[in-house]
């Protein structure tokens, strides 16, 4: 009795490593369903892949498979699949050790899946989704170590999901992002540690989105070809110009924004308050419950006022010059409130409880 007692408590010690450790230190490559839905089998009790995993291919249409994974050691690719519509199975992943990867991904319309995820030790590198139209799901990433690239998403309309991303270790580039009017949902964005590079955004008009990066983070400023942009006078931009470190070139934007000495001229005619949209509106109370108010600092001209879910997905539209709107209907969560006037749009994150 004693012996079996013994094994017992044995076993019971061992079950943690036996259930719990690392695997795959070098490169690994997931190309088949069958081999994201046997993980568990292979590889039992392996919740870190130590190395880099390689998702690609279109015999791949969910990741559910891989739902124990916590976090990975090295780099994290996924790409070239038309068949997944959605990241779920890598929904408890926390933590990169390199690179992040999203690319090629024609089916995707959101990084819903990657919600766990707060920290990536590289780049995020996220390009040539056909159908992406937001970020929603990166919703809880508060650091990237490397440059932060996102190009080539033709339907990409904002960057709502990044609204908690406060510093990135290398720039931000942004390219290719035909449907882009605004940098909206990089707010409390502070640090960059890198160059700005932004072109080839055919209907980008604004930088707002980017005013609170710290100039001092920024190492050179590319701004060009970007047919429609004509307001570049964002705080960041401003503050960069006055004071700049590395090279700047910007060419070939709409007026307003065509060379640095536009930009210049425009930060010149523009009031420090004016600079700060959080000194503009303030929304209480907030969190909230039943009711909000909008209280209006400078008694500007509201056009129209949207919240938006955290799919991006705009849920409330009320037209015109309202201070006070009914929440009641609204589910428990995180939302984001936008405030129209004339030639900006001002962003404020919402908690409804």
């Amino acid at each position: 009795m004693k012996k079996l007692t013994f094994l017992l408590l044995a076993f019971l010690l061992i079950q943690p490593v036996l259930f719990s450790q690392n695997c795959l230190p070098g490169e690994t490559l997931f190309s088949t369903q069958e081999e994201i839905d046997n993980f568990q089998i292979n590889y039992p009790g392996c919740t870190v892949i130590e190395g880099k995993l390689n998702i690609t291919g279109n015999n791949i249409n969910n990741l559910e498979g891989l739902s124990v994974l916590t976090a990975i050691g090295g780099d994290l690719w996924v790409d070239n699949n038309d068949s997944i519509n959605n990241l779920t199975g890598l929904h408890n992943i926390t933590s990169i050790g390199g690179k992040l990867s999203i690319g090629g991904l024609d089916a995707i319309e959101n990084l819903v899946g990657l919600e766990g995820l707060t920290s990536v030790n590289g780049m995020l590198e996220i390009c040539f989704n056909n159908s992406l139209i937001n970020l929603s799901g990166l919703n809880s990433l508060s650091v990237v170590s490397g440059v932060i690239l996102i190009h080539t998403n033709p339907l990409l309309s904002d960057l709502l999901g990044l609204e908690n991303l406060s510093a990135a270790g290398g720039g931000l580039s942004l390219h290719r992002n035909d449907n882009l009017t605004d940098l909206t949902g990089l707010e409390n964005l502070h640090s960059i540690d890198g160059h700005i590079t932004i072109n080839d955004n055919e209907n980008l008009e604004s930088l707002n989105g980017i005013n609170n990066i710290q100039s001092s983070s920024i190492t050179n400023l590319y701004i060009s070809d970007n047919d429609n942009l004509s307001t570049c006078e964002v705080q960041s931009i401003c503050d960069y110009l006055a004071s700049p470190s590395g090279t700047i070139e910007i060419s070939n934007n709409n007026t307003g924004c065509n060379t640095q000495e536009e930009v210049e001229e425009a930060c010149g005619n523009i009031s420090i308050e004016e600079f700060k949209s959080v000194e503009l509106f303030e929304i209480f109370p907030n969190p909230a419950k039943n009711k909000l108010t909008i209280k209006n600092r400078k008694e500007l001209k509201i056009k129209e006022i949207n919240i938006f879910n955290q799919l991006g997905e705009k849920i409330y539209i009320i037209d015109g010059d309202k201070n006070n709107i009914d929440i009641s209907k609204l589910d428990k969560g995180i939302y984001i409130v936008e405030i129209k006037v004339e030639n900006n749009n001002y962003r404020k994150k919402l908690i409804v409880n």
